[in-house]
């Protein structure tokens, strides 16, 4: 119906991709500009969803969609502002049940890549930006200890407070930036990475290079 009114009103023909094929064009677009071809763990955190996607410019080896989000646990577990201590630990061993199969993967990979807001707004707060740049963002490197540090720091503040502190480049996510750091921290765990490339990139960088190059 979506498609119909967009086609009547404005002309357009909408494309509408499958799950499977949003996986593939968000890791060609994070990638895109990588000059070797090693294997790249890219993690796409959403409002309602988690994609982990791993492979190299060639090959994509395992791509899954995970059902949890920032909105979706925002509204789920932390439900508070600042959320309550049982409330993190709930949300986490959540994750832990959800992330399960992570663990048993044998992962090759030179390069972990986090995409979306939560880790672009993470690198906008830990370089103090006064607005969001997405120059001096694209490529921050994001280190474990950073974003835990940043949790502790997050977890006692109200949304009220997080935007007193961290100005314009949190606002509008000022609610769910924990909850996407919580999911963010645990999948590197997990991974047993110790830092991110934060990219801006993803898949409409992705739909381009398919339409350039395919």
């Amino acid at each position: 119906e979506i498609k119909k009114i967009i086609k009547d009103e404005l002309g357009l023909n909408i494309n509408i991709v499958s799950g499977e094929d949003e996986a593939e064009l968000t890791f060609q677009g994070a990638v895109f500009q990588i000059n070797d071809n090693s294997g790249s763990i890219v993690i796409d955190i959403g409002g309602g969803s988690t994609e982990i996607i791993y492979g190299n410019k060639t090959e994509i080896k395992f791509k899954k969609s995970y059902q949890i989000g920032v909105v979706a646990a925002k509204e789920k577990f932390l439900k508070h502002s600042p959320p309550f201590e049982v409330e993190i630990s709930d949300f986490q061993n959540e994750l832990d049940r959800i992330f399960k199969d992570i663990k048993g993967n044998d992962f090759s990979f030179k390069r972990t890549i986090a995409i979306a807001g939560t880790p672009t707004t993470l690198a906008a707060i830990k370089l103090n930006l006064p607005e969001y740049d997405e120059e001096v963002i694209e490529g921050y490197i994001l280190k474990r200890n950073e974003i835990q540090n940043l949790i502790s720091e997050l977890s006692i503040l109200n949304d009220i407070e997080i935007i007193q502190k961290f100005k314009s480049v949190v606002k509008g996510r000022e609610d769910v930036i924990l909850s996407g750091a919580i999911i963010l921290l645990f999948i590197m765990q997990l991974l047993k990475s110790d830092e991110v490339l934060v990219s801006t990139k993803g898949i409409r960088y992705g739909v381009v290079c398919r339409e350039l190059f395919v």
